[in-house]
C-alpha cells in the first residue's frame, strides 16, 4: 500500500511539473517555431511537388518540341528526295526515254547521298538501277520496294514506303516511287530508295541530350532511325505500349519502357507526309531525379533550421522569461502604490511596458486631475445657460434643469422638479416616433444625433428646439441632454421661403412678358431688323418699368413717374411739348408694367410719326376719377403730321385693346384723327392702384 501511494503520489508530481513546464514561455515558443517550421516544411514539400510537375509539364512540351522539330527535319529530307525524282521525271533524258542519258544523269544526282534511284518498267523491271556500278548489269526483276509500291500505292502520285529488306540494295531500305508524269508508253516508275543511316544523321543534327534518345518509325511501328543503338534495334518493332500509345493520335505524350527495357517518358509526332511517327524519349528515372533531390534538400534544410530555431528560441526565452517576472514583480508594486523604477531588460516591448507601468501612477494622478477640471467646465457651461440642459433618470423623468432650459419650457426649477415630469411628457403626438428612435439610440450607443423636435410649454405653445442627448459613462440609467432653441430660426427660415416664393413668382411673370412681347413683335415685324429695334425698344421699356418698381421694393410706384419714364427717351423733364396731367395714384406691380408698356407703344409711335416726330407738335397725358370704382387715362397728340388710320393693327393696339382689357378690366378706345392719335383707357381702380 505504502509503495503505491509513492508511486501515485510521484506520477502525480512529474504529470504536474510537466504541464507547468508546458506552460512555460520558453517551451510554448519552442513549440510554436517547431510548428511553424513544420508548417513550412510541408509548403516547401508542397511546392516542390508543384515545381515538379511544373517541370515535368515544360519537359512534356520540350520533349514534344523536339519530337516535332525531328519530324519535320525528316520530311524535309523526304521532300528533297521526291523533289529530286520529280526533277528527273521532267529532265530531257527521261522525256526522250534515252536509258543510257538517263543512267548517267540519276548516278551523277545519287552520287554521294546514302541513297540509289531506280527506274522500272509496268512489269516490275529494272531499267535503272545506280546501286549497281556502272558497268555491271542491272538486276532483272525490281526489289521489295516496288512490289510495296505496286500494292499499297495504287492510284497515288507520290508513294513512301514503310521500312523494306531490299537484297539487291544490301539490306534494309526505305523510299519512294512516283509514276511517269506522262501518259506516254511504255509506263515507267521513277524511286529512290534511302538506306535508314541517311536519316540517322538528324538526329546528330538536332543535338539531343545526352540521356535522350530518337527514334523513327515506320507506319508498322518497326524502326527506321534511331539516336543510340541503331545498329541493334533498326527493323524491330517498337515496344507493345509505345505502338499502344501511338494509336491514339497523330501526336501525344506517354509513359512506355524502351527497347533496353528501362521505363521512359516520351513524345511522338506522326508525319503527315510520310506516316512515319518521330519518337522522343528519356529515362523516367531522369525526370524524377529532380524531385528527389529537392526533396531531400528541402527536409534536410527544414530539420536544420528546427533545430537551430529551437536552440535560439530556448536562449531568447529564458532571457523573456526573467524580464516578464521583473515586470510581474513591479505591477504587484504598483497595484500598493508604490513608485516604480523603469526596468532595463535589453528588450524593447519590456522595457516599454516597464517604463509604462512607471508612468501609470503619474498617468493616473493626471486624470484624476483632468477628470476634476472636466466636471467644472460641465458645471460652468450648465450655469452659463448658454443653450438648455436637463438631466433626466432611466424613466424620463426630469431630475435637474438649468435656468435656460427652464425658460425654454416655462416651468420654475421647484415646479418641474417635484411634478415629475418626463422630458417626453412634453413632445407633441406627432413627435414621439422621434423620441422613440432616440431612446433606441441611447440604449444600443449610450447616445442619439441631435434631431429636431418641438417640446410644448407650460403654458400650452411650441417651442420648436434641437435636441442631442448622451447616457453617463458606466450607466444607461442616468443622462443629459442639451436643448437650443430654434424659433428664431424657424422664423428666419419662413420668411426667406416667403421671399423665395416671391422673386420666382416675379420672375415667371417677367419671362411670360418677354416670351410675349417676343412673339407679338416677330408677328408684326416686317423684317429682321425690325423685329430687332423693336424687340429692344420694347424690352429697354420694361426695364425701365422694372428699375422704379425696383426703388420701391415692388411695393408700388406713382402713375406720373411710369408717363415720364415711358417719354424720357423722347423729350427732355420739362419739355413744353409735353403736358402732364392728375393727381398722385400709386399704381401696383402688375398695372405699372402693364400701363409702362402701353404708354411705351404710345410714345414710340408718337417720336416715329406722331406729334413728337415734329417741332411743332404736343402731346397731353391726363388722368382722373371716372364713374365709381374707375379711373380714366387720355393720351391725345396734336400739332403733328397729319394722322392716317393704321391698314393693320401691330403689337402696341394688340396690347393697348386687349392686355389693358385682361390685367386691369380696362375699356379702350384708340382713335386716329388727322390732327392727331387719341387713346381713352377706363380701367378698375382696384386693379390699378397699390393696396
Amino acid at each position: 500500500m505504502t509503495r503505491r501511494r509513492d508511486v501515485t503520489g510521484s506520477a502525480t508530481g512529474w504529470l504536474g511539473g510537466w504541464r507547468k513546464a508546458v506552460r512555460s514561455i520558453q517551451v510554448q515558443m519552442a513549440l510554436l517555431v517547431l510548428a511553424l517550421l513544420l508548417i513550412n516544411g510541408l509548403a516547401v514539400a508542397f511546392l516542390t511537388l508543384v515545381d515538379y510537375r511544373t517541370q515535368n509539364r515544360l519537359t512534356q512540351q520540350q520533349l514534344t518540341q523536339t519530337a516535332t522539330a525531328l519530324s519535320l527535319a525528316v520530311d524535309g529530307r523526304i521532300r528533297g528526295s521526291i523533289g529530286e525524282m520529280k526533277a528527273l521525271a521532267l529532265s530531257p533524258q527521261f522525256q526522250a526515254k534515252d536509258l543510257e542519258s538517263f543512267a548517267r544523269l540519276a548516278r551523277a544526282e545519287a552520287k554521294g547521298l546514302d541513297q540509289s534511284i531506280v527506274l522500272v518498267d509496268d512489269r516490275g523491271r529494272f531499267l535503272v538501277n545506280t546501286s549497281t556500278p556502272p558497268d555491271a548489269p542491272v538486276p532483272a526483276t525490281s526489289s521489295a520496294l516496288f512490289q510495296a509500291y505496286r500494292r499499297e500505292g495504287a492510284g497515288k502520285s507520290i508513294y513512301v514506303s514503310n521500312l523494306i529488306f531490299a537484297p539487291d540494295a544490301g539490306g534494309l531500305i526505305v523510299g519512294a516511287f512516283m509514276p511517269s508524269p506522262t501518259a506516254t508508253q511504255p509506263i515507267w516508275h521513277l524511286g529512290i530508295r534511302l538506306v535508314p543511316s541517311a536519316l540517322q544523321r538528324i538526329f546528330a543534327d538536332e543535338g539531343l541530350p545526352p540521356d535522350w534518345y530518337g527514334s523513327l518509325l515506320d507506319r508498322q511501328g518497326r524502326v527506321i532511325a534511331r539516336s543510340v543503338h541503331a545498329a541493334r534495334y533498326v527493323g524491330h518493332l517498337a515496344s507493345a505500349e509505345v505502338r499502344r500509345d501511338m494509336a491514339h493520335g497523330a501526336n501525344g505524350v506517354f509513359h512506355a519502357p524502351a527497347l533496353e527495357g528501362y521505363p521512359t517518358l516520351g513524345a511522338y509526332k506522326r508525319s503527315g507526309l510520310t506516316g512515319w511517327t518521330m519518337v522522343v524519349a528519356m529515362p523516367e528515372a531522369t525526370a524524377r531525379a529532380a524531385l528527389v533531390r529537392s526533396l531531400v534538400l528541402n527536409v534536410a534544410l527544414v530539420f536544420g533550421l528546427m533545430l537551430l530555431g529551437v536552440a535560439l528560441v530556448w536562449l531568447l526565452g529564458g532571457r523573456l522569461v526573467g524580464a516578464i517576472r521583473n515586470l510581474a514583480r513591479s505591477a504587484e508594486a504598483l497595484g500598493r502604490g508604490a513608485s516604480l523604477e523603469p526596468p532595463i531588460a535589453g528588450l524593447g516591448e519590456i522595457d516599454a511596458v516597464g517604463s509604462a507601468m512607471h508612468e501609470a501612477s503619474v498617468m493616473l494622478r493626471r486624470r484624476e486631475d483632468e477628470l476634476r477640471e472636466r466636471q467644472a467646465r460641465i458645471r460652468r457651461l450648465v450655469e452659463s445657460n448658454i443653450i438648455g440642459v436637463f438631466f433626466w433618470a432611466a424613466d424620463g423623468r426630469i431630475t435637474q434643469a438649468n435656468d435656460a432650459a427652464l425658460a425654454l419650457l416655462g416651468y420654475d426649477r421647484e415646479e418641474l422638479l417635484s411634478a415629475g415630469i418626463r422630458w417626453t411628457d412634453l413632445t407633441p403626438p406627432e413627435w414621439r416616433v422621434a423620441d422613440q428612435q432616440a431612446l433606441a439610440q441611447l440604449r444600443a450607443s449610450g447616445s442619439c444625433h441631435a434631431f429636431e423636435k418641438e417640446f410644448i410649454r407650460k403654458d400650452g405653445g411650441r417651442v420648436p428646439v434641437l435636441l442631442g442627448a448622451a447616457t453617463f459613462s458606466g450607466t444607461s440609467e442616468e443622462g443629459v441632454a442639451f436643448v437650443l432653441d430654434l424659433t428664431e430660426q424657424k422664423e428666419a427660415e419662413k420668411h426667406l421661403k416667403l421671399m423665395v416664393d416671391e422673386l420666382n413668382h416675379r420672375v415667371k411673370n417677367t419671362l411670360a412678358t418677354v416670351m410675349a412681347i417676343s412673339a407679338q413683335s416677330l408677328r408684326t415685324a416686317t423684317s429682321l431688323d425690325g423685329f430687332r429695334q423693336a424687340f429692344q425698344g420694347r424690352l429697354q421699356g420694361l426695364s425701365s418699368i422694372h428699375n422704379l418698381l425696383n426703388q420701391t421694393f415692388w411695393t408700388g410706384v406713382g402713375l406720373r413717374d411710369v408717363v415720364e419714364q415711358a417719354l424720357a427717351p423722347y423729350v427732355e423733364k420739362g419739355d413744353a411739348r409735353v403736358s402732364i396731367e392728375g393727381g398722385e395714384l400709386r399704381l401696383g406691380p402688375i398695372a405699372a408694367v402693364t400701363l409702362g408698356m402701353a404708354l411705351h407703344e404710345l410714345a414710340v409711335n408718337a417720336a416715329k410719326y406722331g406729334a413728337l416726330s415734329a417741332p411743332s407738335g404736343r402731346v397731353r397725358v391726363a388722368w382722373r376719377p371716372g364713374e365709381p370704382g374707375r379711373v380714366r387715362l387720355d393720351w391725345e397728340e396734336s400739332g403733328g403730321p397729319p394722322v392716317q388710320p393704321p391698314t393693320r393693327h401691330g403689337f402696341g393696339s394688340a396690347l393697348i385693346e386687349k392686355v389693358l382689357a385682361a390685367e386691369l378690366r380696362g375699356e379702350t378706345r384708340l382713335e386716329f384723327p388727322p390732327q392727331g392719335v387719341r387713346c381713352t383707357m377706363d380701367m378698375a381702380l382696384e386693379r390699378v392702384s397699390a393696396h
